[in-house]
Parts: C-alpha cells; sequence; structure tokens
C-alpha cells in the first residue's frame, strides 16, 4: 500500500478524534506488489485485489476485499428505492387514515415499522453508491433482515390491512426485495472461495426436508392430513412419525452448520491473507510470495 495514503489517513482520523477501541476502514488502497500496478497483474494472471487498513487497539492489520460487483451495486440501489418509496407511502397512508377513511384511526404501530423499513431502504441505497465496504455481506444481510422483520411486524400490527386494502401484496413485495438484498450478501461472501458454494448448496438440500415439515404444519390441508397420519392410533405410523421428525432435525442441524461453514470459508482477515503482500496462503505455514512466516503475521 502506497505509505502517504496511510499515514494521511492515520492523521487525518486522529486529527478528528473517533479513534475508539476499534477502527473501521479509515482508508482504501490498492496493494502494489514487485512494482507493478494491479492492472499489470490482473493482465498477467494475477488476482486484482483492495487493501482495507484497519486500525486496532493492538496495531493494523490489512483485510483484502474483493469488490462487490455492479451488478449488486445496481440492485442494491434499486431495492432500496422501491423499499424506501413503499416505506413513505404507507407510513403516510398509516398516519392520514382519518383523512383517507370515514371513521379511520391513525395506525402509529405501523407508521412506526415503517419508518424502520425507511431507514433500511436509505442504507440500501447509500450501500450501492459505494457506502459500508468494509463488510459488504453484512451490510445486506443487516439491510435484507430489517425489511423483512419490519415489513411483517407492520403487516400483523394491524391485522393484514389498511383500512379497506390488504397489505399482503405489499408483504410479498417486501419479502422479495429482501430476498435479493440477502441474495446479493451472500454472493459477496460465497465468492471469495469457490468451495464454499459446494458447502452452501449441500447444506440448503439438507434443510428442505425442516423446511417441507414445517411448512406442512402451516398449510392447513397438510397439517390435517399430518395429524391424521400421527393420530391414526397405530404404532407403526407413531414410530414413522417420531423418526422422520428426528431425521428431519438431525438434517436440520447438518444444514446449519455446513451454511455457516460456507460462510466462514469465504471469511476474509490477517489470517487468510499475507500481511506482507496480500497472497492469500490458506493453510501455508510460509507465504511463497515474500517468504513472510505465518507466526509473524500479527506482528507485521
Amino acid at each position: 500500500m502506497d505509505a502517504p495514503v496511510w499515514e494521511r489517513a492515520v492523521r487525518k482520523v486522529g486529527a478528528e478524534g473517533h479513534l475508539s477501541g476499534y477502527i473501521g476502514c479509515i482508508a482504501v488502497a490498492v496493494e502494489e506488489r514487485g512494482g507493478r500496478s494491479p492492472d499489470e497483474r490482473t493482465a498477467a494472471g494475477g488476482r486484482r485485489e483492495i487493501g482495507v487498513p484497519i486500525l486496532t487497539m493492538t496495531g493494523t492489520r490489512t483485510t483484502h476485499l474483493p469488490p462487490v460487483p455492479r451488478i449488486i451495486l445496481l440492485l442494491s440501489v434499486l431495492t432500496g428505492a422501491v423499499v424506501s418509496l413503499s416505506a413513505l407511502v404507507v407510513g403516510g397512508a398509516a398516519v392520514l387514515m382519518p383523512f383517507l377513511v370515514a371513521g379511520g384511526r391513525p395506525a402509529w404501530l405501523l407508521f412506526g415499522f415503517e419508518f424502520v423499513v425507511l431507514v433500511a431502504g436509505v442504507l440500501a441505497v447509500l450501500f450501492g453508491r459505494g457506502r459500508y465496504r468494509e463488510g459488504p455481506g453484512l451490510a445486506l444481510a443487516a439491510i435484507a433482515g430489517t425489511v423483512f422483520i419490519g415489513s411483517a411486524c407492520g403487516y400483523i400490527s394491524v391485522g393484514k390491512q389498511l383500512g379497506t386494502m390488504s397489505l399482503t401484496p405489499l408483504l410479498a413485495l417486501r419479502v422479495l426485495l429482501a430476498g435479493i438484498l440477502a441474495a446479493g450478501g451472500a454472493w459477496c461472501v460465497l465468492s471469495r472461495d469457490p468451495k464454499s458454494w459446494r458447502c452452501a448448496m449441500l447444506g440448503v438440500l439438507l434443510g428442505l426436508p425442516a423446511a417441507a415439515l414445517a411448512g406442512s404444519l402451516v398449510i392447513g390441508a397438510a397439517r390435517r392430513v399430518l395429524m391424521g397420519f400421527v393420530s391414526g392410533g397405530g404404532i407403526v405410523q407413531t414410530g414413522i412419525a417420531v423418526l422422520g421428525i428426528a431425521v428431519a432435525g438431525g438434517m436440520l442441524c447438518a444444514s446449519v452448520h455446513l451454511i455457516v461453514k460456507a460462510f466462514e470459508m469465504g471469511r476474509v482477515g490477517a489470517d487468510r491473507y499475507c500481511p506482507g503482500c496480500g497472497y492469500d496462503w490458506k493453510e501455508l505455514a510460509v507465504c511463497p510470495e515474500c517468504g513472510k512466516a505465518r507466526g509473524l503475521a500479527a506482528g507485521a
């Protein structure tokens, strides 16, 4: 990394008084290796990486986050804009109910949840415009979760409709938009290690039986069929039901383990990349590019 850039960043942060136990990203620069520019390394088959210096109480460390794909940034801006506009409309309607419906009362609880969704939409737009790049996967996951939970709570708080208008289509749209944001966050993390995709897909497949069982308990017709099978009175039927639930539970545990492992494989930190040159040394004890030993990484 260019030393003057780092020094200016440290002076700037120190002057503004933002030094606390942990400081997020304070400068982003391109790591120079062997005098070659990043474009030259990319053309030569090398991996172009972005160095993000992080200042902590124990010193500094550098993570190497690959750039967020432009399609994800664009989707974040568009999704955030739609979420924000819908939150403004629904939140305004919740407050103006006495003027929109005869005898209507303001839905303040819905207004509060829509305000939370509005903030999440604005953050999605800011992310797409280049903010919060230090942890793109976590940022998109947090925004998606806020949109989903805020929308669901607002939907329930007014009994699924606002005045005479059903909010079910709006909830379906919000769930879709939250899914798009979550998928973008997952891509940002899983794309860092090709092997993580196989682990994640296996985890999803193992979780399908548990999801199907949970869905059968929600859907009325399927729940009646399942309960009728279990309460049939036969020992064999009861044993099959208990065994099926146990197997589905075991597969769910394995699913969660594999999905968490897949995201951990995409973790970027001081242990993943050599602090001397940024080489992805995985399980190697010595960096083959600059010769730095892994044990010296913490003090580098």
